[in-house]
Formats: structure tokens, sequence, C-alpha cells
């Protein structure tokens, strides 16, 4: 390699061209900055005692003063704009507050016209259910009277005809007597074997009265049904009595 003298001139020379500008530039700015820092606090010292030959008590005071007048208008500024703030606040708010009132005041209305809506439809249907069940109730009381009549009507009606069957089965009944009873009484007249041949024509007679008398009778009978009324009673009665007058006994007739 190299001999030493030689690596140590290298060195040197690197060190000097580099290194040592480097380094001295380094030293010189740090100086520089000392020597400011240190020019600035005399140049502070300095004003400050140029203030104090240049400037009296009464300039202080009167700096002090303006300096207060300045701060106190800087803290008016800021009061009177707070106050402003303030201000517009509770205007915002009064109008919020308006704005509130009406917007409670219409939600209130619609709650309450829906309520009273609600409270109308509800006492109508109340009304309609009540009428309802008036008219309901009105039915079935109409019902139950048409039922009732109709029932009475029914049995009045049902009565009548079986009093009418009863009163043209007992007619029936009697006429088939009679005629039997006739038929007897003319075999009886007209048997020579009999007994009574002296009263033979009287028998006769009074024995086709009595056949006129049950013919009558069936007709009056017959009529009476017909017309709904008592003259079947009537005519049975006639019947009767043309029987009795015939000399004959009516048996009692049956239900």
């Amino acid at each position: 390699g190299a001999p030493p003298r030689k690596k140590a001139a290298v060195r040197r020379m690197w060190v000097v061209r580099f290194v040592l500008p480097e380094v001295a530039d380094a030293y010189r700015l740090k100086l520089l900055e000392a020597g400011r820092v240190e020019l600035a606090g005399s140049l502070m010292s300095l004003r400050h005692t140029m203030h104090g030959l240049l400037y009296l008590d009464d300039h202080v005071e009167r700096a002090a003063t303006r300096i207060q007048a300045w701060w106190r208008g800087v803290l008016a500024v800021r009061v009177v704009s707070v106050l402003r703030i303030r201000r517009k606040m509770e205007e915002v708010h009064e109008i919020m507050g308006r704005a509130a009132g009406r917007v409670q005041a219409r939600a209130r209305g619609l709650r309450g016209r829906a309520a009273c809506r609600r409270m109308r439809r509800e006492m109508e249907e109340r009304r309609l259910k009540v009428e309802r069940e008036e008219h309901e109730r009105m039915v079935r009381m109409v019902i139950k009277l048409q039922t009732w009549v109709r029932c009475s009507h029914a049995k009045r009606e049902a009565n009548r005809r079986r009093k009418r069957r009863s009163k043209e089965l007992a007619a029936a009944l009697d006429g088939s007597q009679m005629l039997r009873a006739t038929s007897e009484n003319v075999r009886r007249s007209l048997d020579p074997r009999g007994s009574n041949h002296a009263s033979s024509p009287a028998a006769a007679t009074a024995a086709i009265s009595a056949s006129e008398g049950d013919s009558h009778a069936q007709r009056g009978a017959a009529g009476a049904d017909r017309k709904g009324g008592g003259g079947g009673q009537k005519g049975v009665h006639n019947g009767r009595s043309g029987h009795h007058a015939a000399g004959h006994t009516p048996r009692r007739k049956r239900a």
C-alpha cells in the first residue's frame, strides 16, 4: 500500500478542504446567534434607558390612561356585541316561542277537532245502535203482537170450525135418527098387525111433519155454517120444536 505519510497528507487535505469549512461555518453561525441575542438584550436595555430619559412620569400616566381607555373601549365593544347577541337571541327566542305557540295551537286544534269528530262519530254510532236496538225491539214486539193476534184468530177460527163441524155432525146424527124414527113410525102406522089401527092416519101425518121439520133443521144448520152466525142454532131449534110437536123426544146430542 501507500506509505503512511501519503495517507496522512491525504487525510489532512480532505479535512482542510471539506470538514473544516463546515465546522467553521457552524461555529460562525453559533457566534452570530449568540451575538444577536446579546445585541437584542443590549438594545432592549438601551431602549429602556432611552425611554426613561425621554418620558417622564406624566407621560407614563398619560400612556397608561390611553391604554386603559383603549382596552375599556375594546371591552365595551365586546360587551355591546355580547348584548346585541343577547338581544338577538331574545328576539329569536320570542319568535321561536310565538312559533311554538302557533304550532302547539295548531296541533291542539287538530287534535281537538279529531277528538270532536271521534266523539261525534261515537255518539252517532251509539245513536244508530240505540235506534237499531229500538227498531229491533219494536219489530220483535210487532212480531209478538202479530203472532198473538194470528194465534187468536187461528184459535177462534179453529173453534168456529170445530163448532161448525160438531153442529154438522150433530145435525147429521139427529137427521139420521129422526129419519129412522120416522120410518119406524110410518112402518108401525102402516103395519096392519099393529095395535093402533084407529090412529094410523094421525101417526102418518105426525111422521111426515117430523120429517119435514128435520129437513128444515138441516137446511138451517147449513145456512148458519155458511154465514158464521147463529142461524144454524135457530134452524136446529125449529127442527127440534117440530120434532117435539110431532110427539117425539130427541136424543142427547153427541159431542
